[in-house]
């Protein structure tokens, strides 16, 4: 049987991991303390957006904090970097930007 993910659970993971405080990650994202507070012991259920909010802070995305698994999954910093920069290119540059790293490929 299928384990319930425990978002609150999962946040508290995420954020000690990443050296996060709750006073850290609240200032940071705009997100209040007690709110994360609440969502971390199960008092409250985030909408996606107030999670997508607070994994961008962390540095980690939506799928990474999702991950369902003993060991989640987590992005080489270097990638990290280079969607931090895909994300100014506009639609034509992030198309040819695609092109290039396909040809790198072979």
């Amino acid at each position: 049987m299928a384990k319930i993910l425990n978002i609150g659970e999962r946040l508290t993971y995420w954020r000690k991991k990443l050296s996060f405080n709750q006073s850290e990650l609240a200032k940071q994202s705009g997100i209040s303390q007690s709110a994360i507070s609440y969502i971390e012991v199960g008092e409250n259920q985030p909408t996606v957006q107030t999670i997508e909010t607070l994994c961008n802070t962390m540095g980690i995305s939506l799928l990474e904090f999702f991950a369902n698994d003993s060991k989640p999954l987590e992005t080489p910093a270097h990638i990290k970097k280079l969607i931090k920069a895909a994300e100014t290119l506009t639609p034509e540059q992030a198309k040819l930007i695609t092109q290039l790293i396909k040809n790198l490929k072979g």
